[in-house]
Protein backbone atom coordinates (compact mmCIF):
# COMPACT_ATOMS: atom_id res chain seq x y z
CA UNK A 1 0.00 0.00 0.00
CA UNK A 2 1.22 3.55 -0.81
CA UNK A 3 2.28 6.05 2.06
CA UNK A 4 -0.65 8.73 1.47
CA UNK A 5 -2.57 5.47 1.91
CA UNK A 6 -1.15 4.94 4.99
CA UNK A 7 -1.58 8.06 6.04
CA UNK A 8 -4.72 7.90 6.07
CA UNK A 9 -5.31 5.15 7.94
CA UNK A 10 -3.67 7.04 10.47
CA UNK A 11 -6.07 8.84 13.12
CA UNK A 12 -5.86 10.08 16.76
CA UNK A 13 -7.91 8.30 19.13
CA UNK A 14 -11.31 9.72 20.00
CA UNK A 15 -11.10 12.69 22.57
CA UNK A 16 -13.34 15.42 23.59
CA UNK A 17 -13.05 18.72 21.48
CA UNK A 18 -14.98 21.29 24.01
CA UNK A 19 -14.12 21.29 27.66
CA UNK A 20 -17.11 20.17 29.79
CA UNK A 21 -18.35 23.42 30.99
CA UNK A 22 -19.07 24.50 27.17
CA UNK A 23 -20.50 21.15 26.27
CA UNK A 24 -23.07 21.37 28.45
CA UNK A 25 -24.13 25.14 27.84
CA UNK A 26 -24.20 23.64 24.21
CA UNK A 27 -26.54 20.87 25.98
CA UNK A 28 -28.55 23.66 27.30
CA UNK A 29 -28.84 25.58 23.72
CA UNK A 30 -30.36 22.17 22.94
CA UNK A 31 -32.78 21.64 25.94
CA UNK A 32 -34.01 25.13 25.04
CA UNK A 33 -35.07 24.44 21.90
CA UNK A 34 -36.12 21.14 21.74
CA UNK A 35 -36.44 19.62 25.32
CA UNK A 36 -36.01 16.12 25.77
CA UNK A 37 -36.97 15.03 22.26
CA UNK A 38 -34.74 13.08 20.03
CA UNK A 39 -34.02 15.72 16.90
CA UNK A 40 -32.04 15.89 13.73
CA UNK A 41 -28.81 17.47 13.91
CA UNK A 42 -30.12 20.07 11.37
CA UNK A 43 -32.65 21.21 14.12
CA UNK A 44 -29.54 21.00 16.93
CA UNK A 45 -27.40 23.41 14.51
CA UNK A 46 -30.00 25.87 14.68
CA UNK A 47 -29.98 26.00 18.25
CA UNK A 48 -25.93 26.32 18.29
CA UNK A 49 -26.25 29.13 15.88
CA UNK A 50 -24.21 27.40 13.28
CA UNK A 51 -24.29 26.14 9.84
CA UNK A 52 -26.24 22.77 9.61
CA UNK A 53 -23.73 22.40 6.10
CA UNK A 54 -20.46 23.05 7.98
CA UNK A 55 -18.50 20.27 10.48
CA UNK A 56 -19.55 22.22 13.61
CA UNK A 57 -22.49 20.54 14.51
CA UNK A 58 -21.40 17.23 13.53
CA UNK A 59 -18.11 18.03 16.38
CA UNK A 60 -20.39 19.62 19.01
CA UNK A 61 -22.73 16.26 18.57
CA UNK A 62 -19.10 14.43 19.12
CA UNK A 63 -18.19 15.99 22.10
CA UNK A 64 -21.53 15.78 23.97
CA UNK A 65 -21.66 12.22 22.90
CA UNK A 66 -18.23 11.80 24.35
CA UNK A 67 -19.37 13.51 28.01
CA UNK A 68 -22.65 11.08 27.71
CA UNK A 69 -25.06 14.14 27.30
CA UNK A 70 -26.45 12.80 24.35
CA UNK A 71 -27.56 9.52 22.71
CA UNK A 72 -28.06 8.65 19.39
CA UNK A 73 -30.30 6.73 16.63
CA UNK A 74 -32.37 6.60 13.54
CA UNK A 75 -35.66 6.83 13.00
CA UNK A 76 -37.75 4.55 10.61
CA UNK A 77 -36.40 6.14 7.40
CA UNK A 78 -32.86 5.72 8.77
CA UNK A 79 -32.52 10.07 9.37
CA UNK A 80 -29.96 10.53 12.18
CA UNK A 81 -31.92 11.42 15.43
CA UNK A 82 -30.14 12.89 18.56
CA UNK A 83 -31.56 13.04 22.84
CA UNK A 84 -30.45 15.02 25.48
CA UNK A 85 -29.78 12.06 28.56
CA UNK A 86 -30.83 11.57 31.94
CA UNK A 87 -27.76 13.24 33.03
CA UNK A 88 -27.49 16.25 30.56
CA UNK A 89 -30.90 17.17 31.97
CA UNK A 90 -29.35 16.92 35.76
CA UNK A 91 -26.78 18.79 34.79
CA UNK A 92 -29.28 21.35 32.77
CA UNK A 93 -32.23 21.93 34.90
CA UNK A 94 -30.99 21.03 38.76
CA UNK A 95 -31.67 24.59 40.50
CA UNK A 96 -29.40 23.35 43.16
CA UNK A 97 -25.82 23.66 41.69
CA UNK A 98 -23.91 22.17 44.82
CA UNK A 99 -26.38 19.09 45.15
CA UNK A 100 -25.30 15.85 45.67
CA UNK A 101 -26.84 14.09 42.87
CA UNK A 102 -25.97 16.84 40.19
CA UNK A 103 -22.11 17.02 41.48
CA UNK A 104 -22.14 12.95 41.18
CA UNK A 105 -23.48 13.45 37.78
CA UNK A 106 -20.62 16.15 36.78
CA UNK A 107 -17.76 14.22 37.90
CA UNK A 108 -19.21 10.81 35.99
CA UNK A 109 -19.59 12.87 32.51
CA UNK A 110 -15.80 14.12 33.08
CA UNK A 111 -14.79 10.53 33.80
CA UNK A 112 -16.67 9.30 30.66
CA UNK A 113 -14.49 10.14 27.90
CA UNK A 114 -11.80 7.38 27.49
CA UNK A 115 -8.90 10.00 26.67
CA UNK A 116 -9.91 11.88 29.80
CA UNK A 117 -9.99 8.33 31.81
CA UNK A 118 -6.27 7.77 30.73
CA UNK A 119 -5.00 10.64 32.01
CA UNK A 120 -6.40 10.67 34.77
CA UNK A 121 -5.10 7.35 35.50
CA UNK A 122 -1.47 8.35 35.15
CA UNK A 123 -1.38 11.13 37.15
CA UNK A 124 -4.66 12.17 38.72
CA UNK A 125 -5.35 16.02 39.93
CA UNK A 126 -1.60 16.48 39.68
CA UNK A 127 -0.49 17.10 35.87
CA UNK A 128 3.04 18.01 35.18
CA UNK A 129 3.75 20.45 32.41
CA UNK A 130 1.93 20.44 28.82
CA UNK A 131 5.29 19.58 27.53
CA UNK A 132 5.28 16.37 29.64
CA UNK A 133 1.97 15.72 29.13
CA UNK A 134 1.79 15.64 25.21
CA UNK A 135 5.32 14.30 25.01
CA UNK A 136 3.27 11.28 26.36
CA UNK A 137 0.31 11.50 24.21
CA UNK A 138 2.41 11.76 21.21
CA UNK A 139 5.71 9.78 21.65
CA UNK A 140 6.01 7.72 24.17
CA UNK A 141 2.65 6.07 23.07
CA UNK A 142 3.93 5.64 19.90
CA UNK A 143 6.83 4.12 21.23
CA UNK A 144 4.80 2.07 22.66
CA UNK A 145 2.61 0.73 20.11
CA UNK A 146 -0.27 2.06 21.54
CA UNK A 147 -2.59 4.81 19.21
CA UNK A 148 -0.58 8.44 19.39
CA UNK A 149 -2.22 11.45 19.09
CA UNK A 150 -1.15 14.07 17.07
CA UNK A 151 0.41 16.94 18.16
CA UNK A 152 -2.52 19.18 17.08
CA UNK A 153 -5.09 16.39 18.80
CA UNK A 154 -2.58 16.62 22.14
CA UNK A 155 -2.71 19.97 22.31
CA UNK A 156 -6.40 20.38 21.98
CA UNK A 157 -7.42 17.22 24.49
CA UNK A 158 -4.90 18.99 27.25
CA UNK A 159 -6.48 22.53 27.42
CA UNK A 160 -10.02 20.68 27.21
CA UNK A 161 -8.60 17.99 30.13
CA UNK A 162 -7.37 21.15 32.44
CA UNK A 163 -10.58 23.54 31.78
CA UNK A 164 -12.52 20.48 32.27
CA UNK A 165 -10.77 19.52 35.55
CA UNK A 166 -10.94 22.82 36.80
CA UNK A 167 -14.94 23.01 36.35
CA UNK A 168 -15.61 19.50 37.66
CA UNK A 169 -13.30 19.64 40.16
CA UNK A 170 -13.52 15.39 40.68
CA UNK A 171 -12.05 14.07 43.96
CA UNK A 172 -9.03 12.02 43.84
CA UNK A 173 -10.07 9.79 47.27
CA UNK A 174 -13.19 8.17 45.46
CA UNK A 175 -13.55 9.04 41.90
CA UNK A 176 -11.71 6.42 40.12
CA UNK A 177 -11.92 6.54 35.88
CA UNK A 178 -11.86 3.02 35.39
CA UNK A 179 -15.59 3.08 37.21
CA UNK A 180 -17.15 4.54 34.90
CA UNK A 181 -18.68 3.57 31.56
CA UNK A 182 -17.23 5.00 28.08
CA UNK A 183 -19.42 7.29 26.07
CA UNK A 184 -21.79 4.87 23.51
CA UNK A 185 -20.79 5.10 19.68
CA UNK A 186 -18.05 7.84 20.23
CA UNK A 187 -17.49 9.61 16.81
CA UNK A 188 -14.00 9.49 16.01
CA UNK A 189 -12.10 12.86 14.69
CA UNK A 190 -10.06 12.58 12.13
CA UNK A 191 -6.36 13.97 12.54
CA UNK A 192 -4.29 12.94 9.93
CA UNK A 193 -0.61 11.23 11.25
CA UNK A 194 2.30 10.87 9.03
CA UNK A 195 4.11 7.67 9.49
CA UNK A 196 6.86 7.88 11.90
CA UNK A 197 10.10 6.01 12.85
CA UNK A 198 12.07 7.31 15.77
CA UNK A 199 14.51 5.25 17.99
CA UNK A 200 13.43 5.08 21.85
CA UNK A 201 15.32 7.74 24.24
CA UNK A 202 17.87 6.40 25.96
CA UNK A 203 16.08 6.14 28.97
CA UNK A 204 17.33 7.88 32.14
CA UNK A 205 20.64 8.92 30.27
CA UNK A 206 18.94 11.28 28.06
CA UNK A 207 19.36 14.83 28.86
CA UNK A 208 16.19 17.21 28.53
CA UNK A 209 17.35 18.76 25.54
CA UNK A 210 17.52 15.40 24.05
CA UNK A 211 14.30 14.59 25.17
CA UNK A 212 12.67 18.11 23.50
CA UNK A 213 14.45 17.33 20.36
CA UNK A 214 12.79 13.97 20.24
CA UNK A 215 9.35 15.67 20.91
CA UNK A 216 10.21 18.40 18.03
CA UNK A 217 10.82 15.39 15.79
CA UNK A 218 7.76 13.76 16.90
CA UNK A 219 5.84 17.03 16.10
CA UNK A 220 7.12 17.10 12.94
CA UNK A 221 6.58 14.02 11.29
CA UNK A 222 2.97 13.66 13.15
CA UNK A 223 1.42 17.42 12.34
CA UNK A 224 0.08 17.67 8.78
CA UNK A 225 -2.27 19.27 6.58
CA UNK A 226 -5.62 17.06 5.74
CA UNK A 227 -7.24 17.64 2.20
CA UNK A 228 -9.50 20.40 3.19
CA UNK A 229 -7.09 21.85 6.02
CA UNK A 230 -5.26 25.47 5.06
CA UNK A 231 -3.05 27.44 7.29
CA UNK A 232 -4.64 30.57 7.74
CA UNK A 233 -2.17 32.44 10.46
CA UNK A 234 1.20 32.23 11.36
CA UNK A 235 3.26 33.73 14.27
CA UNK A 236 6.66 33.50 15.07
CA UNK A 237 8.13 33.98 18.81
CA UNK A 238 11.45 33.21 20.01
CA UNK A 239 13.34 30.51 18.04
CA UNK A 240 11.66 27.33 17.82
CA UNK A 241 8.18 28.70 19.21
CA UNK A 242 5.19 29.48 16.80
CA UNK A 243 1.68 29.31 16.64
CA UNK A 244 -0.08 27.95 13.45
CA UNK A 245 -3.75 28.39 13.03
CA UNK A 246 -5.21 25.16 10.75
CA UNK A 247 -8.40 25.98 9.44
CA UNK A 248 -10.73 22.99 8.00
CA UNK A 249 -14.12 25.07 6.07
CA UNK A 250 -15.22 28.13 6.79
CA UNK A 251 -15.15 29.94 9.95
CA UNK A 252 -18.25 30.75 11.59
CA UNK A 253 -19.64 32.23 15.40
CA UNK A 254 -18.83 28.93 16.76
CA UNK A 255 -15.27 27.86 15.84
CA UNK A 256 -14.28 31.43 16.37
CA UNK A 257 -15.95 31.52 20.09
CA UNK A 258 -14.14 28.52 20.81
CA UNK A 259 -10.90 29.85 19.65
CA UNK A 260 -11.51 32.81 21.97
CA UNK A 261 -12.01 30.35 24.62
CA UNK A 262 -9.06 28.45 23.94
CA UNK A 263 -7.20 31.70 24.07
CA UNK A 264 -8.47 33.24 27.48
CA UNK A 265 -7.90 29.78 29.02
CA UNK A 266 -4.12 30.14 28.18
CA UNK A 267 -3.72 33.96 29.63
CA UNK A 268 -5.38 32.71 32.76
CA UNK A 269 -2.82 29.65 33.17
CA UNK A 270 -0.13 31.90 32.43
CA UNK A 271 -1.51 34.43 34.28
CA UNK A 272 -1.60 37.13 31.80
CA UNK A 273 -4.30 40.02 31.71
CA UNK A 274 -6.92 39.18 29.89
CA UNK A 275 -6.07 42.27 27.36
CA UNK A 276 -2.69 42.43 26.10
CA UNK A 277 -1.29 45.76 25.01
Amino acid sequence: MSDAGQRKRLRSPPYPTLPLQRAIERAEQLYRQERDHATTITAAAKAWGVSPTSSSPIVTVAALKQFGLLVESADDNAIRKIRLTHDALRLILDKDQNSAARQEVLKKAFFTPKAFQEIWNKWNPDLPSDTSVINYLVLEKRLSNQSPYSEQAASELLANYRASLAFASPESAHSKASDSESADEEISMDHPDAPFEAKPLEGAAATPNQARQAVRQAVAQTVMLGESERVVFVEEGSPGQHVKLVVSGELDEFTLDALANYIERQKRRLGLPNQLN
